[in-house]
């Protein structure tokens, strides 16, 4: 487990700030509980965080992917992780895991859509980005399986709920489940390899 996670954030959409309170400490919470809890880093690290908008992710996902739309998110990954508990560090300079460039207009219309809070939306796309940059993927099924119930794991930590499988209709207001409620999947989110 690493010893320290520095989390950096930048923000040059101001559309961040103002829509969800303590953004810093949610962010910085997030990325650390999510970084730990992959069991793949064991040395001190930093992840960026860029909390941007639709404008500079369109850009991004053409430069890189060739697809001309804004997406969610995007995670550039950095260094490779090490592969043993022993590794170590020269000059104690931390490995650098990677970015994680976020759109605010592209989450805030799938959080509105889904409904969910902006907030747990953001929890939710920064563990997948932080898994994304430790090397897990959704490639196939089972790695597809082994990414959700993780992220579950790490959310329900936080205390947001499973996005995978949300209440039914009938529980949120107290009926009894007749066990047929659909679950909600959020949308996809995208790793781009290191640049």
């Amino acid at each position: 487990m690493p010893e320290h996670v520095r989390v950096d954030i930048v923000a040059p959409s101001d559309l961040w700030a103002s829509a969800i309170e303590k953004l810093p400490q949610l962010v910085t919470r997030t990325v650390t509980t999510a970084v730990k809890a992959t069991a793949r880093v064991f040395r001190s690290c930093e992840v960026c965080v860029v909390l941007s908008d639709d404008r500079e992710l369109q850009l991004l996902n053409k430069d890189y992917r060739d697809i001309d739309k804004p997406t969610n998110v995007l995670s550039f990954r950095g260094e490779p992780l090490d592969n043993e508990e022993e590794s170590y560090s020269v000059g104690s300079r931390p490995m650098v895991l990677g970015d994680i460039v976020v759109a605010y207009e592209t989450m805030e219309r799938e959080a509105s859509k889904v409904p969910i809070p902006l907030a747990d939306h953001l929890m939710h796309i920064l563990i997948h980005g932080v898994l994304h940059l430790c090397r897990f993927d959704h490639d196939n099924e089972q790695d597809a399986k082994q990414m959700e119930t993780l992220e579950s794991a790490i959310l329900r930590e936080l205390g947001v709920p499973d996005p995978y499988s949300p209440p039914s209709h009938t529980q949120a207001h107290g009926e009894k489940d007749d066990g047929k409620a659909d679950a909600r999947r959020l949308p996809e989110t995208t790793c781009v390899e290191g640049v």
